[in-house]
């Protein structure tokens, strides 16, 4: 079986599934951060999967684990950390190192003078980018990249495919709920979310109550209309998810949101801020959902307005049209792309 490794950040349920996947045909190792106390998930890894903590490596411990597995391919998960880039060239195999980033493009000073400085780093150390999507792509070109490829982030399409199902044969309460799945951070948006939908809610979306799984700095805001479930696993999600009639993700900042690809899997309508990076692979506007501007409230209560005045035959075809788009990256194509890339490598 050929090698590879994957310098990566942190861990998440969709990402191990993916290399669970490539592990049935591929030797898989993954150097990852340690557990986002934020995100306190808890994996099941399984055993063909081998794992080294970050924490504590050195560059020459890493280097000596990495040319002692002799990977067919290198793939490194961005390039803010050293160590990781200092491995790579070390290894140096650009024509096999596999860059990921989920930068979006945003035409600022900073990114122009990346596109300088890649000429003689990134683009010499790595000849492949392999990003989430179209606006990372841009930022791919820019850099210099001349083979870059889209769909690296993937959900977990076996554990949200079965909630689509489930909610085509059974009625929804009448009570609506307008889910998030997401940190209680500033980029988040979340206070201006919390407080937009407590202004509705007395007239507008008086039948509707807002669902908040996750934690993290921010403070909840206590409502009647408003529950904080706190940090789930993915597994335990699928209850409040199955009992949902929407699904919001008000980011000022998201380079992707592999959360909007699972609730689309699961057949939810999408309301979505313009920060979204996935917005441009998930939601098509008025079909499966509404976007709004990330940086006015206005915006965003005009579109919860349109969400709690949608009639259940809208939303219901909204839910269906979401489960469509989902089906635009799959773990499938995820493991195809690694499978073309070790073809092209002797054994």
């Amino acid at each position: 079986m050929k090698r590879v490794v994957f310098l990566y950040t942190e861990l998440a349920d969709y990402t191990l599934f993916a290399l669970e996947e490539l592990s049935k045909s591929t030797e898989v190792f993954i150097v990852h951060y340690p557990i986002n106390p934020d995100a306190p998930f808890q994996f099941n890894i399984p055993k063909n999967i081998t794992c080294l903590s970050r924490s504590g490596l050195t560059h020459s411990k890493l280097s000596a684990w990495v040319f002692n597995i002799k990977p067919h391919l290198l793939i490194c998960s961005g390039w803010s950390d050293g160590l990781y880039l200092q491995t790579v060239m070390a290894w140096n195999k650009p024509e096999r190192s596999i860059l990921c980033m989920d930068t979006l493009w945003n035409n600022r000073p900073r990114q122009w003078l990346a596109c300088i400085i890649s000429r003689w780093t990134l683009t010499r150390w790595f000849k492949t980018a392999w990003v989430p999507g179209a606006l990372q792509n841009r930022y791919a070109q820019k850099l210099g990249f001349k083979s870059i490829f889209t769909g690296f982030y993937c959900c977990r399409h076996s554990l949200y495919l079965p909630v689509f199902e489930e909610r085509k044969k059974t009625a929804l309460a009448p009570t609506k709920v307008l889910l998030f799945i997401g940190r209680y951070h500033a980029q988040k948006n979340v206070i201006a979310l919390w407080k937009s939908f407590m202004e509705l809610s007395e007239n507008e979306g008086s039948d509707w109550e807002l669902w908040c799984v996750g934690t993290g700095p921010e403070t909840p805001i206590k409502h009647s209309k408003i529950k904080h479930f706190g940090f789930l696993q993915p597994q335990e999600t699928i209850k409040l998810i199955s009992q949902s009639h929407a699904f919001i993700l008000p980011s000022q900042f998201e380079p992707w949101g592999v959360v909007v690809h699972e609730m689309a899997c699961a057949g939810l309508p999408l309301i979505l801020s313009n920060a979204v990076g996935c917005a441009e692979q998930f939601l098509i506007p008025e079909k499966n959902g509404f976007i709004f501007d990330s940086k006015s409230e206005q915006s965003l209560k005009d579109v919860l307005k349109k969400l709690f005045e949608t009639s259940a035959e809208i939303r219901t075809a909204m839910g269906v049209a979401s489960h469509e788009q989902s089906k635009s990256i799959t773990v499938t194509q995820w493991v195809q792309t690694l499978q073309n890339w070790l073809s092209e490598v002797p054994a």
